[in-house]
């Protein structure tokens, strides 16, 4: 097990560890969005499991430890028929309190019950997500799991979306605890075949995480307060010129020569303290999630296998910024090559050894999970991770 979450040596510097790859390409992803994108809107949405299934294989089935690939092996029609269900659930819960609209009491109490009975369930269905995620992929014929008794986990999860509200009320003093607990939720609760991982980070090393990073966002603010204060005032006083101009013409009975220059500076000036706006901010937070990343799989080891991560922030500010840009400008068609690029970055640069221990793992009973909990968190936006 790796100890030190601050190293940067590659997968290739140890001789013991074999590094991931991901060898998907482009333009067949490219065509398979396109006709998964298609076919669900020609289907009216009915397509959308069949797209969401074979989008998830072609990643997984491009994904490589040593000669062997990842598999998913998720049913489509289980996806539907869970679709259907959330579906009626929840419109079934909306239409209630209109029936009994006769009684106001009643369709008020009815009102409150069904608006709260989601949030409640919330927590559980994480959990069901998490684990039929985990259920769905496999590695040389051994599936993965997530964890034990659904009541711990659902409580757990149900404090980790408390702490997550409390974070904004305490000004961020909240979070380096809240990352770490969450990720000690997702990673100490997952097992491959019958083996459990551990996950040792600490507090402590989010903690120093995060001090660093709000060196890094002062820096950033320092540059933008400025930037924003010379804005103002430039755009203030050259719309104070261009309409001074304009009345001294009007008043002398003239055109005016020619504003559409010093409008066109103005424009250009707000452009680029938008365009720092949305850029700088990138570097604090990809700081933080190449930080956190190395953290995360650098003190993760699943039985004698440890896990190796050596993201860097300048690659992936690189990555995030042109990927942001070009999926801007081609109005979202190339998001799928933005995803296949950043994922052959962030999978290439995790390491996985020592070789040997690959052979040391044996299967577990496995239990049959719905895909309910997977198509409502999935439609409440809840899922921690999806492709």
């Amino acid at each position: 097990m790796v100890s030190s979450p601050a190293t940067d040596l590659s997968p290739a510097d140890d001789p013991g560890a074999l590094a991931l790859r991901f060898e998907g390409r482009v333009w067949p992803y490219l065509r398979l969005c396109l006709v998964n994108s298609a076919l669900t809107l020609a289907s009216f949405g009915l397509y959308g499991p069949w797209a969401k299934v074979r989008q998830r294989r072609y990643l997984y089935s491009h994904i490589f430890l040593a000669d062997h690939s990842f598999d998913y092996h998720a049913s489509p029609w289980a996806l539907l028929r869970s679709r259907v269900i959330v579906t009626a659930v929840i419109a079934g819960l909306a239409l209630l309190p209109e029936l009994f609209s006769f009684h106001l009491i009643t369709s008020a109490v009815l009102a409150v019950i069904t608006g709260l009975l989601p949030l409640g369930l919330l927590p559980w269905l994480v959990v069901q997500a998490l684990r039929f995620q985990s259920r769905c992929v496999s590695f040389r014929h051994l599936r993965f799991g997530f964890g034990g008794r659904s009541g711990p986990l659902a409580r757990e999860a149900f404090w980790l979306g408390i702490l997550r509200l409390l974070v904004p009320l305490s000004l961020g003093l909240l979070q380096p605890y809240t990352a770490w607990r969450v990720r000690r939720f997702l990673i100490a609760n997952r097992r491959y075949g019958n083996t459990p991982a551990r996950f040792s980070a600490s507090p402590a090393d989010f903690l120093r995480l995060h001090r660093r990073g709000l060196l890094v966002l002062v820096a950033v603010l320092l540059v933008l307060v400025p930037l924003w204060m010379l804005m103002v005032g430039g755009f203030t006083k050259l719309l104070q010129e261009i309409f001074g101009q304009m009345s001294e013409s009007l008043m002398a009975g003239s055109i005016p020569a020619d504003p559409m220059h010093r409008v066109r500076l103005a424009l250009l000036l707000l452009l680029v303290t938008l365009t720092l706006t949305l850029a700088l901010p990138q570097v604090w937070l990809t700081y933080l999630e190449a930080g956190a990343a190395r953290i995360t799989w650098n003190q993760t080891s699943l039985g004698g296998l440890r896990i190796g991560c050596t993201w860097r922030w300048p690659d992936l500010l690189r990555l995030r910024l042109l990927h942001g840009l070009l999926v801007i400008l081609s109005f979202g068609l190339l998001a799928p090559w933005a995803r296949i690029r950043g994922l052959r970055y962030r999978l290439g640069r995790i390491s996985v050894g020592p070789a040997m221990q690959l052979q040391s793992f044996l299967a577990s009973d496995q239990e049959v999970v719905s895909a309910i909990g997977e198509e409502a968190a999935d439609l409440y936006g809840l899922l921690p991770f999806d492709w």
